[in-house]
């Protein structure tokens, strides 16, 4: 049973949930050898719930998870950002089957700690809808997240050093950005930040919304992303249009319907949409937001882009080159920006799309910080 801790200012329970073995690891990377390299440690896996900041401004309880290699010498703390999905089955914090602590393990495997948020919207809270590449509300997850995955550690008695990393991809880049940003606004946290990897994120949020919205002929690379993405900001910004002002039917339906409120992978989501944006969203909502009329819509937008960023820690981008999903100009134009900047290194990844990414981010990162 989860053990409740009254002495602490933001974590608020805990429980082992699992462990995971070497051997699992490298057969669920299919025993690659590159990733064989980075496997030397079984983990185990606790779930956790914490006290962060709701949509409200209200206090709220979150979850997230926390791997531990069992491996005395314990690397560094990592927080890994987790990138988009759509079934409640996966989240850190749940962890069934193939899920997000599948895929973000091997860092743990190397022997860091890993700190994995659910975010808003999941595991404790998921009875609410995820603000998607929503900043204020990922900063909040991410960051409480931290300061309760270090409270955990000092009730645990695991010695660690004091360097912290971060790291995530696609959404979890997003989110890694927006909390890196937020820390280094700030300095009175117990940990010190080294470095972060930033991989496939759509930074300039309204850029990449206009993106796929001038063209809806042009086939997108995550429809189920582009719809979850309106339903939510719709909800979270409460402009309340129905779905059918959105959508065509019958897809306004099946999303009003709660498509996208968790009982769904993302594979099933799709069966249930069309692949074209042509034939899912409703050209007069497109059309509206040209001209002008959408101003919740477009204020928003400009609330949540946050690629106007300069970053004072070492900081690693890559981006997929025919990335379909967050259109590779994101990180092109956060690299042109910091030209000049000492501490960023841009990796474009050639040939590459947005899924097939994510390893090759994955093993590129793990290198990167190694140098410290």
């Amino acid at each position: 049973l989860p053990q409740p801790l009254p002495d602490f200012e933001v974590l608020q329970s805990f429980e082992e949930a699992g462990k995971i073995t070497k051997e699992e690891f490298r057969a669920y990377w299919g025993n690659n050898d590159t990733a064989n390299v980075y496997i030397q440690n079984d983990v185990t896996i606790y779930r956790m719930t914490y006290q962060s900041t709701g949509l409200d401004g209200k206090p709220i309880t979150l979850s997230g998870a926390i791997l531990i290699p069992k491996n005395k010498a314990v690397k560094s703390v990592m927080a890994i950002q987790h990138a988009t999905y759509f079934a409640d089955s996966e989240t850190p914090s749940v962890n069934q089957g193939f899920s997000v602590v599948t895929r973000k393990s091997i860092f743990a495997a190397n022997g860091y700690i890993v700190f994995l948020p659910d975010y808003h919207g999941y595991g404790a809270d998921a009875a609410n809808i995820h603000p998607y590449h929503h900043a204020e509300s990922l900063r909040y997850a991410s960051k409480d997240m931290l300061l309760a995955g270090y409270e955990f550690l000092q009730h645990q008695e695991i010695k660690i050093d004091s360097k912290l990393f971060l790291a995530g991809y696609s959404e979890g880049a997003y989110a890694t950005a927006a909390l890196q940003q937020s820390l280094e606004s700030k300095t009175d946290f117990p940990f010190t930040l080294i470095a972060s990897s930033l991989g496939s994120g759509a930074y300039n949020l309204k850029a990449t919304f206009e993106a796929f919205t001038s063209d809806i002929t042009q086939p997108f690379g995550c429809v189920p992303c582009n719809a979850f993405f309106l339903q939510s900001y719709n909800e979270v910004y409460s402009i309340n249009y129905s779905m059918s002002d959105y959508f065509l039917s019958p897809y306004d339906q099946r999303i009003a319907d709660g498509l996208f409120l968790g009982n769904f992978d993302a594979t099933a989501i799709a069966q249930q949409l069309t692949d074209e944006g042509a034939t899912l969203f409703k050209p007069s909502f497109i059309q509206h937001y040209y001209q002008g009329k959408e101003v919740n819509w477009e204020n928003a937008l400009t609330e949540n882009s946050i690629h106007d960023w300069q970053p004072k820690h070492p900081t690693f981008i890559t981006h997929n080159e025919q990335d379909k999903v967050a259109p590779f100009f994101n990180s092109q134009a956060l690299a042109e920006l910091n030209q000049r900047n000492g501490n960023v290194q841009f990796l474009p990844i050639p040939n590459t799309n947005h899924f097939d990414g994510i390893f090759q981010w994955g093993i590129l990162t793990m290198e990167y910080f190694g140098q410290f």
